[in-house]
């Protein structure tokens, strides 16, 4: 029997750049659009709230073009009436009054937490109608007060479904090119194995990264491809030899979409973790035939840390591609984890 059929769910948007889904980089508006897919798969009535939905994607969702920040309590009832659930970003538990309406319009308001900043320590998730969700222990343990719930979590764009390919012999790493997710690392151990790597991403932050390792960008083995959505990202992850997870020794990662990506493709993957317990020890930690880790300590020499990297890659590649691709998709499936989001909310 399905629970979740006739349910009513209501996916806000809010205020960003990027459409929903985006075109490329958006890591948020890309989990909300999966949620929205996940949640009419489960045969719950959808209703798409906010001005930059491209709801003409996906017929089956209800749409209403004003914003959760411009329509009253009030309004909203009359409107669309109560709700089941209602699912937004986590910058809406911000602030208070916005906080008031959810409880007012639905069963249970539910968040991802997307961002490790201080300022969202004092989001408020003290109501048993309200739930806050994390993907690894570690942003579990950053806000310990707010009583989040682990889970894993899935982004997607349009037409980034998983592609089943052959080894066509390089690396892949997808992320910002910042100091945050420092993809030089990953660079340099593609040099010591002497093999080609595609870096997915842009320099959106603009944090003087790049010219600080301009050698490393440089090298002749690497192939920028800027940010890269669609069939042709996921036909670049599936063609690797093994995905590259890095991110520099002070940035804390909220959930990172492409190890998903990554390991859905059938790609095994090799990361950088500095604490044992971030985002990329999730899927390796429950199961060590995903990929491996490079454990490293803040005090390691750059070369230390390119140098465990590059084991992790070795071992990495040498691992069952049929195996990870069942497995990637057995625990990163979108409607199991949108399922267990709400079912948790409904059993707490």
């Amino acid at each position: 029997m399905n629970s979740f059929k006739g349910r009513r769910v209501v996916i806000c948007d809010y205020p960003s750049k990027y459409l929903f889904p985006p075109e490329g980089y958006g890591g948020i508006e890309r989990w909300l659009w999966a949620v929205v897919v996940a949640s009419i798969n489960l045969g719950m009535q959808v209703i798409l709230l906010g001005p930059r939905w491209r709801h003409e994607l996906l017929l089956q969702a209800e749409y209403f073009p004003d914003s959760i920040i411009d329509v009253t309590t009030e309004d909203f009832l009359s409107r669309i009436g109560h709700v089941d659930f209602l699912v937004g970003g986590h910058e809406y538990w911000l602030n208070e009054i916005m906080i008031n309406k959810f409880d007012k319009i639905a069963n249970f308001s539910l968040t991802y937490q997307h961002s490790s900043s201080p300022s969202y320590k004092n989001n408020t998730f003290n109501n048993k109608n309200r739930f806050l969700f994390c993907y690894s222990d570690e942003m579990r343990g950053l806000f310990f007060n707010q009583h989040p719930t682990k889970l894993l979590c899935v982004a997607s764009g349009v037409n980034e479904e998983p592609i089943k390919m052959g080894n066509k012999n390089y690396l892949v790493s997808i992320g910002r090119i910042d100091t945050d997710k420092s993809p030089h690392y990953a660079i340099l151990a593609a040099n010591k194995l002497n093999l080609p790597i595609y870096v997915l991403g842009e320099d959106i932050k603009k944090d003087g990264y790049i010219e600080k390792y301009k050698k490393v960008f440089d090298s002749p083995r690497l192939y920028m491809k800027g940010t890269v959505s669609g069939s042709e990202k996921m036909k670049l992850i599936a063609g690797a030899c093994c995905g590259v997870y890095t991110k520099g020794p002070e940035y804390i990662e909220p959930a990172a979409g492409t190890i998903a990506e990554i390991i859905r493709s059938g790609i095994p993957l090799a990361g950088i973790s500095w604490s044992g317990n971030d985002a990329v020890c999730e899927p390796i930690n429950l199961d060590n035939r995903l990929g491996y880790i490079a454990k490293c300590n803040k005090e390691d020499a750059e070369n230390d840390v390119v140098e465990k990297l590059t084991q992790a890659i070795r071992l990495s590649m040498k691992l069952d591609r049929a195996y990870i691709f069942i497995k990637g998709n057995d625990i990163y499936n979108p409607k199991e984890l949108v399922k267990q989001m709400y079912l948790r909310a409904i059993n707490a």
